[in-house]
């Protein structure tokens, strides 16, 4: 699928594939590609995760945003999840977040946003950017990746910014000489299937 959108007139324009999606939703399978996305907030795929499923999708549409970027999703309220999703286009914020991934995501007490086996190819660039998730807390992120450029005032090529309760597990970003794997356990615990829960 292409998406060509040009919200640059419309001063307030969220822009995403869904909007919003509840507990209980899935999204698998799509691709986006050769398409150009512009407003004040963007996502590839969708915007607000609140409790569903992203699976197995893939954005190759160049994303430009005055405020906040993301490859996939824009963020993820409580327990959302995003499974084996790729991001290839080019990502820029003018003035905020940008990610590969997801962007943000709002902390529920007694839950964590996972991201299991994504991987971003595309250069990043914002005032915080990261390869997979610029910044915040309560995030699991298990055998992600980056290999593409990121740039920012803050810039980490899988997380920009940690905060409390940020679990890496497995994940790998590029380096000259090839790559680094990260194990910062910093839940005290390795990855266990209760922890990833079941895809389907």
């Amino acid at each position: 699928l292409t998406m060509n959108i040009d919200e640059s007139a419309n001063n307030g324009a969220y822009v995403a594939f869904v909007s919003q999606m509840l507990s209980g939703g899935v999204i698998k399978n799509i691709n986006f590609a050769d398409g150009q996305i512009t407003s004040r907030y963007v996502s590839g795929v969708v915007g607000r995760l609140a409790g569903g499923k992203v699976i197995n999708c893939t954005n190759a549409n160049t994303l430009f945003a005055w405020n906040a970027a993301a490859g996939i999703v824009f963020d993820i309220w409580g327990s959302g999840r995003i499974f084996a999703c790729v991001n290839y286009g080019s990502i820029t914020c003018e003035n905020g977040d940008a990610s590969g991934i997801v962007c943000g995501y709002s902390v529920t007490v007694g839950t964590y946003a996972t991201v299991v086996g994504c991987i971003n190819y595309g250069s990043v660039q914002g005032n915080i950017a990261g390869g997979i998730v610029p910044r915040g807390a309560n995030w699991k992120l298990y055998g992600c990746a980056d290999f593409g450029t990121v740039t920012g005032e803050t810039s980490g090529n899988v997380i920009a910014k940690q905060s409390r309760g940020v679990g890496l597990y497995g994940c790998v970003y590029s380096l000259d000489e090839g790559f680094k794997v990260l194990e910062r356990l910093t839940n005290q615990k390795t990855a266990t299937v209760s922890d990833i829960g079941i895809i389907e």
